[in-house]
């Protein structure tokens, strides 16, 4: 691996550690190469041209930029699904690291049949659950075409469409139980900010779960300075 890439490495990793910004003294000692101190700045030099360091003060250390910590997350947190069957193991993790974290355990959930009442209810059949709505052709027509979908696309299908009140319910086919650990982490993220209650009922009512693909998100998702990650 290039030199420049673990320095860079090293950096980010101490700085995660420990939020300050890092020196070449400090980053020589735990860099697993003979290296200069002088090589090292000149190493941060070039990477505060670059704009993947920057400096605070002058006589102060390099910390990584923000564009630097994302592009890290999205290349240590990879688009792919967890399978963790404990519910002790994730509340001991969330503890250890200190972090908010909520799931449910899925539950396949497939749309099996789809049946006309006398052209007066039509009935989604899943595989655990049913519900019912008034007859219309087109509705008909265009449930049949969801058969052997899962319930929670078929949730997100008749969102994208503003299918408002069929979302609510299969809603209720859909809601398994959501476990949620580390709410005072949520609490300490959102602070004072100014969408404080938006935050908390988008990650406490489920919306997060129901609307969000895999992947690492910052920005609006969460405050400024945080990330999440969807799996």
């Amino acid at each position: 691996m290039d030199r420049k890439v673990i320095i860079l490495e090293s950096i980010i990793r101490e700085y995660l550690n420990n939020p300050v910004p890092v020196s070449s003294k400090q980053l020589r000692q735990k860099l697993r190469f003979e290296i200069s101190s002088a090589t090292i700045r000149n190493y941060f030099k070039k990477m505060v041209e670059e704009g993947v360091l920057e400096q605070i003060h002058i006589s102060s250390g390099r910390i990584p930029t923000n564009n630097t910590l994302k592009t890290y997350w999205k290349m240590k947190l990879p688009e792919k699904i967890w399978e963790v069957k404990d519910r002790k193991k994730i509340g001991m993790a969330a503890r250890k690291y200190k972090i908010f974290c909520e799931y449910r355990f899925h539950i396949p959930n497939r749309l099996l049949k789809v049946i006309n009442y006398e052209n007066k209810f039509i009935v989604l059949s899943f595989e655990n659950g049913e519900f019912v709505v008034g007859y219309n052709e087109a509705y008909f027509r265009f449930f049949n075409d969801l058969i052997q979908l899962e319930a929670g696309e078929i949730l997100k299908i008749f969102r994208r469409l503003g299918l408002l009140e069929l979302a609510k319910k299969i809603d209720a086919v859909v809601n398994q139980e959501i476990s949620v650990e580390g709410v005072e982490e949520l609490i300490a993220m959102i602070g004072e900010t100014e969408d404080k209650k938006r935050y908390l009922n988008f990650f406490l009512n489920g919306d997060a779960l129901r609307d969000t693909n895999k992947g690492v998100y910052f920005g609006n998702f969460v405050p400024k300075g945080y990330l999440a990650y969807m799996t």
